[in-house]
């Protein structure tokens, strides 16, 4: 997660993570707005050369990211969208859960999903944060309307506390 990601070309490195901005001005590209994923695209093999990566994991943001690999474009993952966003190490927080998935085994689209769920987890608190495991989990299951044991329930309101949510319990029957 270099913001001169070519000083390390000459390692070979296995994963990168160059973002957006950082991208463009590697390859001398004009800057867009939107549809981003779409400028982009056609550069993986580009990348790879300059980058002497195996896997590029291109962050953009609002819009998700590029996962190269070999300079094949492997898949693109979208992003939630995060409301109070605190953007301060989410280049840290994704390359770290990168790594981590492809550690253990994971593939690359697992990889993207999980680390993008790591980094909205973190940029959704307040100040510089970290994803927690027990966050990550709750960011990657499924939404469900039922939370079965202590343990699950006190893990989400955590989370969802530590992240300025707030939790309201109602009674009644409010899906009909």
């Amino acid at each position: 997660d270099s913001k001169r990601i070519t000083l390390f070309s000459t390692l070979n490195p296995v994963l990168v993570k160059p973002n957006y901005e950082e991208t463009i001005k590697l390859l001398s590209l004009p800057f867009y707005h939107s549809n981003r994923k779409d400028q982009l695209k056609p550069y993986g093999k580009q990348l790879t050369k300059l980058c002497q990566s195996g896997i590029i994991a291109l962050t953009l943001d609002c819009e998700g990211s590029l996962i190269f690999q070999n300079g094949e474009l492997i898949c693109t993952i979208s992003a939630p969208p995060v409301i109070n966003k605190h953007v301060s190490g989410a280049g840290d927080t994704y390359i770290s859960a990168s790594l981590l998935a492809l550690l253990s085994g994971a593939s690359l689209q697992q990889m993207a999903t999980i680390a993008t769920s790591a980094a909205v987890t973190a940029i959704e608190k307040e100040h510089t944060a970290l994803c927690k495991l027990q966050e990550l989990n709750i960011a990657l299951s499924p939404r469900q309307k039922f939370l079965s044991g202590h343990s699950k329930i006190k893990a989400t309101l955590k989370s969802y506390q530590e992240q300025g949510k707030r939790v309201v319990f109602t009674n009644g029957c409010f899906d009909i």
